[in-house]
């Protein structure tokens, strides 16, 4: 029970080319704080509608909008320096 809530807070988003990139960190960390806030909303809604399936469909979205919103920030990035 001690150790969920330091697993919780350590959760962060590494990867190489968001780290690579402090505007890159920056915008994803905002706008994943976004959908996590949106997410955890859906979730409450959620628990009085009782849908199995959209929870894992919100915990899936969860995990993919941030890493897809971040690649596309690197792609972007990359086809301007080049």
């Amino acid at each position: 029970m001690f150790g969920l809530p330091v697993l919780l807070g350590a959760i962060n988003l590494y990867v190489h080319f968001r780290l690579d990139s402090e505007d890159n960190w920056r915008k994803t960390h905002r706008f994943a704080g976004f959908v996590w806030v949106t997410g955890g909303l859906l979730f409450t809604a959620n628990a009085f509608f009782r849908l199995p399936y959209l929870s894992i469909v919100i915990l899936v979205l969860l995990v993919v909008l941030p890493f897809a919103y971040s690649y596309l920030i690197y792609t972007r990035q990359k086809r301007k320096d080049d």
